[in-house]
C-alpha cells in the first residue's frame, strides 16, 4: 500500500476533496485516481460500467422496493450462474427473452389500436423487429445444439474407399 493511499485512510477527508475535486473535472487528480483503482475492488465498486448499470437499473425497475430488487438480483445472479455452468442454459434465456418480447407486441398493438400515431406505429414495428430477431437467435441456437444423430456417423466410419 502506497504512503498516499495510507494517508486517504487515515484522513478520510482528503479522501473526500479528492473524490470532489475529481468529480469537478480537476486533471491534476488524475494520477492519484489511477493508483487508487489499482486498490483490489475499488475499480468495480466505482467504475464498472456494468455494474453500474445493473444498479440504476435494478433502481428504476423496483421502484424504491427493496424486497423486489434484491428478488430481481437474486434471479439475475440464478441466470449468470446457470449460463456459466450450462451451455443450454442460453436457450432457456432466449424463451424467457421471447416471452418478453411477446408482451411488449402485445402491449405496444393494442396501444396503437386504442392511439393510431405514428410514434405507436413506430414502436410496434420495433417490437416486431426484436421479437423477430429473437426467435431467430433461438432458432439458431437450437440447430447448433441439436443432438448429433448417431447413425449418421456410424455408416460414415464403415465406408470404404475404392479407387
Amino acid at each position: 500500500m502506497t504512503d498516499e493511499l495510507q494517508n486517504y485512510l487515515d484522513h478520510p477527508e482528503n479522501f473526500r476533496q479528492l473524490v470532489a475535486d475529481a468529480r469537478s473535472g480537476d486533471s491534476s487528480t488524475v494520477p492519484m485516481i489511477r493508483e487508487l483503482m489499482k486498490t483490489p475492488g475499488l475499480s468495480t465498486e466505482v467504475g464498472d460500467v456494468f455494474s453500474h448499470t445493473e444498479k440504476k437499473l435494478l433502481t428504476r425497475l423496483s421502484h424504491g422496493n427493496l424486497l423486489q430488487r434484491e428478488a430481481y438480483l437474486s434471479s439475475l445472479d440464478d441466470l449468470e450462474q446457470g449460463l456459466s455452468q450450462d451451455p443450454r442454459q442460453v436457450e432457456f434465456a432466449l424463451i424467457r427473452q421471447i416471452r418478453t418480447d411477446m408482451l411488449i407486441l402485445s402491449h405496444a398493438q393494442e396501444r396503437l389500436i386504442d392511439y393510431p400515431t405514428e410514434t405507436n406505429n413506430t414502436l410496434v414495428n420495433s417490437a416486431h423487429r426484436r421479437l423477430l430477431s429473437s426467435l431467430k437467435t433461438l432458432h439458431k441456437l437450437q440447430k447448433v445444439l441439436s443432438p448429433v444423430n448417431v447413425n449418421t456417423l456410424n455408416i460414415a466410419q464403415n465406408q470404404i474407399n475404392l479407387s
